[in-house]
């Protein structure tokens, strides 16, 4: 005969809301601080995880500084956030780009969570400023910036411009001289912008 009494269900406990999460003059604009009441009382994971989104946050905070001059709550607007995860993708230092697409899809998922969190406590006036900004779609492509040096892709480039010129030709050396005859089916201006793509 089978047990049918139905196990009860073990839930980890969660952290204790009991302090105030803003603070007691009111409202507060600074996301420094929120993002301490953020680690204090909602997140749970291990040291490391902890590490890796305090930097993230700290990427953003420092590009708020500079755009704005604080990390004001008010300056956290969807255009921000657009604006911020543009400047990550365009941002080069010595010729390679700083941060990866799997660098800012982390650090969007760690945006994403702190807003969200910020949000149902204190709301953004123009909502949460995150819930439109999408993820990068990771190509398995090669990036061919990363893959040829600039020489190389110049010399790609000046090998399409011939195209115009030597491609579709007869090949035989022997009945046609000096000019040989160029196919009537040949599309050299297709072949040439198929070649720069």
């Amino acid at each position: 005969m089978t047990n049918s009494t139905p196990k009860s269900k073990q839930i980890a406990p969660h952290k204790n809301y009991s302090s105030p999460v803003v603070s007691p003059t009111g409202v507060n604009d600074d996301l420094r601080q929120w993002a301490e009441w953020y680690f204090e009382y909602e997140v749970t994971t291990a040291a490391s995880s902890r590490k890796a989104q305090r930097s993230d946050m700290e990427l953003f905070f420092r590009y708020l500084e500079a755009t704005f001059g604080n990390t004001g709550c008010r300056h956290w607007t969807p255009r921000t956030a657009a604006n911020f995860q543009k400047h990550m993708q365009s941002t080069y230092e010595n010729d390679k780009r700083r941060w990866s697409d799997n660098t800012i899809n982390r650090v969007t998922a760690s945006l994403k969570t702190f807003a969200k969190w910020v949000h149902r406590h204190q709301p953004f006036t123009l909502g949460n400023p995150m819930a439109k900004i999408k993820m990068l779609t990771k190509g398995t492509s090669l990036n061919i910036e990363r893959a040829i040096t600039e020489t190389e892709r110049n010399r790609i480039l000046d090998a399409a411009d011939q195209l115009l010129i030597v491609e579709g030709l007869s090949q035989d050396r022997n009945r046609h001289g000096t000019r040989k005859p160029q196919r009537s089916t040949y599309r050299p201006y297709r072949n040439r912008a198929i070649k720069n793509l």
